[in-house]
């Protein structure tokens, strides 16, 4: 849902407290309208229009108004929450040796619980030729 300035106003009441001095009173307050029921406006012709996607010649992707066919900008704010394309592996990223090295030592009131159809390797704390609890 999106908030839009001047649009969708709601009056609500608001109720007195006499204690601290607050009279009753009317507000106007916007209200959210879902993202579907609204529609960009034509930089040059100043009315709604739906939009086509197009590359232009640098290889850049923009919004194009099917009315008057001029290009429409996305906000700043939008080019900053946008969510990453692809996860790239950097030196800072965790090497793969230390992603499988065993970290937790499972207690032994756990291990006894667990079930036998588990492969030892799977079950922190046993190694070759110990026997599994039942």
């Amino acid at each position: 849902k999106v908030l839009v300035e001047g649009v969708n106003k709601k009056k609500m009441f608001m109720r007195s407290n006499p204690e601290k001095g607050i009279k009753g009173r009317q507000i106007e307050r916007e209200q959210p309208i879902v993202y579907s029921n609204l529609a960009l406006v034509d930089p040059i012709k100043k009315v709604p229009t739906r939009i086509e996607y197009r590359i232009l010649d640098d290889g850049t992707k923009v919004r194009v108004a099917k009315k008057s066919g001029a290009v429409i900008p996305k906000p700043e704010l939008l080019k900053h929450r946008r969510r990453p394309v692809r996860f790239t592996v950097t030196e800072s990223c965790t090497a793969e040796e230390d992603v499988w090295e065993e970290t937790y030592d499972m207690p032994e009131r756990l291990r006894k619980h667990m079930p036998n159809h588990f492969p030892k390797k799977m079950i922190p704390g046993y190694g070759e030729g110990e026997e599994m609890p039942d």
